[in-house]
């Protein structure tokens, strides 16, 4: 966890130059990103959200910071794959990034990227399915359909359920 956060902050510092931030500037945010915020903790512990964090960035940054190869959207792809193996919430920043490089990238035609991108996830995606089918006996069976209720998991099936509207209002 720790190199990877790491890492993050080096990736952060790059982005930050390639916008025009002198040095020292860009330096300061790189590091409060880390220090001043949950990712300093988190990177002391197996956390599979701040793992879903760091694989988001990572395939934002390919798909953002020109040039974007096919190389890269598969890369983008993979690690979109990545979080949604590390946490299920990653399907909806895998869906934004997997619509992103389907209509924004410029380097092929749209189907093209958007099976770059498909291709890029299926392995890690495979992996989770594989995994569910070896623990669960389907590859369809999440974790949350075995678990018992618990006293935070009252709304849908093991706190499993679709976005709540007044929750999202509530969290902005």
């Amino acid at each position: 966890m720790a190199p990877l956060t790491a890492l993050f902050a080096v990736v952060f510092f790059r982005v930050l130059i390639g916008l025009g931030f002198e040095q020292k500037p860009a330096l300061l945010w790189a590091a409060l990103s880390v220090f001043a915020t949950p990712l300093f903790f988190r990177a002391a512990y197996l956390n599979h959200n701040h793992l879903l964090a760091l694989t988001t960035f990572f395939a934002f940054v390919m798909l953002w910071r020109a040039p974007v190869t096919p190389a890269r959207i598969v890369a983008a792809g993979a690690l979109a794959g990545w979080g949604v193996f590390f946490d299920y919430s990653g399907v909806v920043p895998a869906a934004f990034l997997g619509i992103w490089a389907l209509l924004e990238t410029p380097t092929a035609a749209p189907i093209r990227r958007g099976l770059l991108f498909a291709a890029g996830a299926a392995g890690p995606l495979a992996l989770l399915l594989a995994y569910q089918w070896w623990a669960f006996g389907s590859p369809l069976t999440v974790p949350q359909a075995v678990m018992p209720n618990t006293v935070y998991s009252v709304v849908g099936h093991s706190g499993m359920t679709l976005p709540q509207v007044d929750l999202i209002g509530e969290n902005l």
